[in-house]
């Protein structure tokens, strides 16, 4: 290697790619990342301590969100508890139904299960509404975070690229190649920034599982509020208009 910016041993760089469990990258991709590692300077303490640090903010701000709306999402009435109380009502009236013929007393019972259905039926008109702004909420985040995530991976790969460069400059140095490191100190110098640098990748890579995990409590939360739709739906789709259809019955 003639200077340390002319790494470019592709086959080891996708070895590296392939190991982080990233997709294999564009001609132009790839290009576009041997500039990026190109412009890394260790050395430089201002750009190692902003390193990928716009993305590890976002995805801080990101989680905050998302634990704010998981609140919100957990504070919504609980729509089992709902169609229980719904089943309860049309279960009672039935029972009743199976005592007396008398259309008088069946429709005042009728009546009092169904003043109770509407008020669940309010409560799950207004939850069906909640829950699928919170689940357009969460696809966003999602969305959001595997951004986050992809630019975080895309600075820990010029990182590691950077450090394979860093090494081969310090092994040339130590085999007695001064044309690129000249004195002790010089050589010290890169050694220290490299260990700041590899404690910054470090962090992006913690930053990057914290990223994971928010990805997966989030489909968690998509789940339970799809879960939750499905049982709204099924409720005021046909549960509830199937029992409504009782009162020309009785009428």
């Amino acid at each position: 290697m003639s200077n340390i910016n002319s790494f470019t041993n592709k086959a080891e760089i996708e070895l590296l790619i392939s190991e982080m469990g990233m997709s294999p990258l564009s001609a132009k991709e790839f290009s576009d990342l041997m500039d990026f590692v190109g412009k890394i300077i260790i050395t430089d303490a201002t750009l190692v301590n902003e390193y990928g640090l716009v993305y590890q903010k976002r995805l801080k701000d990101l989680s905050d969100q998302i634990a704010e709306l998981c609140v919100d999402n957990h504070s919504i009435s609980d729509t089992q508890d709902i169609r229980q109380e719904v089943l309860s009502c049309i279960d009672g009236y039935l029972k009743y139904q199976e005592k007396t013929s008398n259309p008088e007393l069946l429709r005042i019972e009728y009546e009092k299960a169904s003043k109770k259905i509407r008020a669940c039926k309010r409560i799950l008109n207004s939850n069906s509404i909640q829950l699928k702004a919170n689940l357009k909420s969460f696809d966003g985040f999602r969305n959001s975070i595997n951004k986050c995530a992809y630019w975080i991976s895309m600075f820990i790969l010029g990182g590691k690229i950077k450090l394979m460069q860093v090494d081969d400059l310090l092994i040339a140095y130590r085999s007695g190649d001064l044309s690129r490191i000249k004195t002790p100190e010089a050589a010290m110098t890169v050694i220290n920034s490299k260990n700041t640098f590899e404690k910054k990748l470090s962090s992006l890579s913690t930053s990057k599982i914290i990223g994971s995990q928010l990805l997966a409590s989030i489909e968690v939360e998509i789940s339970s509020i799809q879960e939750n739709l499905d049982i709204i739906y099924s409720l005021l789709n046909n549960t509830i208009p199937a029992f409504e259809q009782e009162r020309s019955r009785i009428s």
